[in-house]
């Protein structure tokens, strides 16, 4: 029956009507016509066409008819409304292809047309699995390969599939891309990123300035340095397949104005743990050392370091350090005791120029505090401790810092009397020399 004309016909018979007005057909009861372009009805006109919101009944609550359908029938708003279509199975719209590396994180989302409210997928790859809820396929792959997986979405009129494949690419090793080199200041904020391609997933560093630290899951190097010099650090970058590393050339400058500054502070305890010292130490401040004994050795001062053999010289130096603050000066303390006996000083070396150091203490009584004070400090300076030929002592506690010299005291130059006549403005600068503050 159309929705905007038509005609209904009761009849008593199996005689088809004839016409398109059939009144007074033999074996027709009654006839309704409705809509304007009606072609059949009863009395003045068709009755009023019924649509989704409008709704045809006869007048008089179903009792009124006079066989006048123009004035037998009237409309309501339907409730409910009629018609409406009925909710069609989803249409999944998603792409059918992605692509992924095995131990790196991958997702895909499920879309779909005519408001899915369940989703589903079969043969996805190992590592891999489906949100039912919203559609979301996501996890870590373990195993390279093409999947060639089947993704539904649901509604209460049926499913919809569509295959997707997925393409899992073994990992590759990553490659560190960042700088080989940073800077920073002591005191101040310090940032740098370990980027790197082919997915890492870890990131690693060691050797960093005394201040700073790496995040293992973003591979930011972060914090603020304590101490000036010239830092090798090595950095890493990780994932499933391998890890590469790189090196890290990181120059901290001393604070701007002079101020304390430590340059390098050293208590052995790194030096001296495991099986034995070996000569290019890289887990301490020093970059080189020569004839360092067994931790043995060590260990009968207390843990210090012992320097020097009865048949061979001794020495260790400092990693680069910027000495350059405070107008290059700055001192050199540490803690000293020889062997069995005195057998030479300790000898200070510093841009070339060797300071000799004596004591007293010896290797059964306790440690003898020494220090000096040195110029000329530059960027990129090492210092150098070495025995006086074959001999031999025990070091521990070495600190190389700098300190600002005091500020002179301020001196008033401003005059010392002062004239002025009663109810006139008068004014008086004070001053004084060494910048007072």
């Amino acid at each position: 029956m159309s929705a905007t004309a038509g005609k209904v016909a009761l009849v008593n018979s199996a005689t088809l009507l004839s016409g398109a007005n059939p009144v007074g057909s033999t074996g027709l009861q009654d006839l309704v016509g409705y809509g304007t372009t009606a072609s059949g009805y009863e009395g003045s006109g068709p009755a009023p066409a019924p649509s989704a919101s409008t709704a045809v009944l006869r007048a008089g609550g179903g009792t009124i008819d006079t066989d006048n359908n123009a004035a037998d029938f009237t409309t309501a708003t339907p409730n409910p409304r009629n018609g409406g279509s009925v909710a069609a199975a989803p249409v999944i719209t998603s792409t059918n292809a992605v692509s992924g590396f095995v131990g790196v994180s991958l997702s895909y989302q499920i879309t779909a047309s005519n408001g899915p409210t369940s989703f589903g997928a079969s043969n996805l790859p190992t590592g891999l699995s489906v949100n039912t809820t919203n559609g979301l396929i996501s996890g870590a792959p373990t195993l390279a390969g093409t999947n060639v997986a089947k993704v539904f979405a649901s509604n209460s009129s049926g499913s919809g599939t569509s295959n997707v494949t997925f393409s899992i690419t073994p990992a590759q090793i990553p490659v560190i891309t960042s700088s080989g080199t940073a800077s920073g200041t002591v005191g101040q904020s310090f940032s740098y990123q370990i980027t790197a391609s082919n997915n890492p997933t870890t990131f690693a560093a060691s050797n960093l300035p005394t201040g700073l630290s790496v995040n293992a899951s973003s591979g930011a190097i972060t914090g603020t340095p304590t101490v000036a010099g010239t830092n090798p650090a090595v950095i890493y970058a990780g994932n499933v397949a391998g890890t590469a590393s790189n090196n890290l050339v990181i120059g901290i400058a001393p604070a701007s104005g002079g101020g304390s500054v430590t340059y390098l502070s050293e208590d052995f305890s790194s030096a001296t743990s495991g099986d034995s010292i070996s000569t290019g130490n890289n887990t301490t401040a020093w970059i080189a050392n020569s004839n360092l004994p067994t931790i043995a050795s060590a260990y009968q001062a207390g843990g210090a370091l012992k320097l020097g053999a009865s048949k061979n010289a001794g020495s260790i130096t400092s990693r680069g350090l910027d000495l350059s603050a405070n107008g290059g000066t700055f001192n050199v303390s540490f803690k000293v005791k020889g062997w069995t006996t005195v057998e030479g000083p300790v000898v200070v070396v510093y841009n070339g120029v060797s300071n000799s150091v004596s004591y007293t203490a010896l290797m059964s009584g306790a440690f003898e505090a020494k220090s000096l004070s040195l110029s000329g400090g530059s960027s990129n300076s090492t210092v150098t401790f070495q025995t006086g030929g074959n001999k031999r002592f025990f070091l521990d506690d070495i600190v190389i810092s700098s300190t600002a010299p005091s500020a002179a005291p301020t001196t008033i130059t401003s005059a010392t009397n002062v004239s002025g006549q009663v109810g006139n403005a008068l004014s008086y600068a004070i001053t004084a020399n060494n910048s007072p503050s």
